[in-house]
């Protein structure tokens, strides 16, 4: 049988990791078929943002799923690639969060539907990684029945360290914030850490759901339709602490994020839900 397959591998590789929050918690309350839509909407939604914001230099990417998250390297040199990465995942988690926001599911332990909206984190940084993609010659994707991929490294490792216990948000490494070109004021500091910082998306990101809004749900304002996705979750208290962070920051309500092991010092100002 021949195989046509490309790989890379090297110590400093650009990566974006975007990781869902409260996975394990949803697979062991809901079936099968709810959970296979959960990650389709976020694999669907990763897909549609790379052709928008990569076009034709989409194919000096890799594209890996770890698990149920996905990993994003930087295959070839890029204009801006950190940049863009950066934009992308924010781009990416506000539409799978506006895509699950009507999932409906059987919750096991309830007798009614749920709704569980998709908070997700995501990472961008540089460290050691590897890729390798294997494929038969002229398959065809209706006999197809394998598709050998490996992804690793110990940058994942740390990038999925580095996010537990976080908000949802979008979190950039320190070191790559001038290459990346993020404006000051669109940072915000992790209580205690300088590893990272939290990106806020740039002005008018709300805009489409905030004109739909009021014919949709009653609520322009973003922090209202965040109340209505925590009260659609059953007041869920996991998903509250993920996006009530995020939602704050957004609007520039607070001074930094905290991880909700970490202890936050009275006299700062965190978000809620550290």
């Amino acid at each position: 049988m021949s195989l046509s397959f490309s790989s890379v591998s090297g110590k400093d590789f650009l990566l974006a990791y975007l990781d869902l929050t409260g996975t394990k918690r949803f697979y062991e309350n809901s079936e099968l078929p709810e959970q296979i839509e959960r990650i389709s909407q976020v694999v669907s939604a990763v897909h549609a943002e790379i052709d928008n914001t990569f076009e034709e230099n989409k194919t000096n990417l890799f594209v890996h799923m770890y698990a149920d998250s996905i990993v994003i390297a930087e295959k070839n040199p890029i204009e801006r690639c950190a940049q863009k990465l950066v934009e992308l995942m924010l781009k990416v988690q506000y539409q799978v969060l506006m895509d699950s926001q009507f999932n409906k599911f059987k919750a096991k332990d309830s007798e009614e539907d749920k709704l569980m909206p998709t908070p997700s984190r995501a990472l961008v940084k540089r460290g050691p990684y590897y890729g390798m993609i294997c494929s038969e010659i002229q398959q065809s994707v209706d006999n197809i029945f394998s598709n050998f991929s490996l992804v690793g490294g110990s940058a994942i490792v740390e990038m999925n360290q580095a996010l537990e216990g976080l908000p949802m948000g979008t979190y950039i490494a320190a070191s790559l914030i001038t290459e990346a070109g993020i404006e000051k004021e669109r940072l915000i500091d992790i209580t205690n850490e300088s590893g990272s910082k939290f990106v806020k998306p740039k002005d008018g990101f709300d805009s489409l759901r905030s004109t739909l809004s009021p014919v949709r749900n009653g609520s322009a304002d973003i922090k209202d339709w965040v109340e209505q996705l925590i009260r659609s979750s059953g007041n869920d208290k996991h998903f509250k602490s993920k996006i009530t962070p995020w939602v704050d920051a957004v609007r520039g309500a607070g001074q930094s994020i905290c991880r909700t092991q970490n202890y936050c010092h009275p006299r700062q100002h965190p978000l809620s839900g550290c």
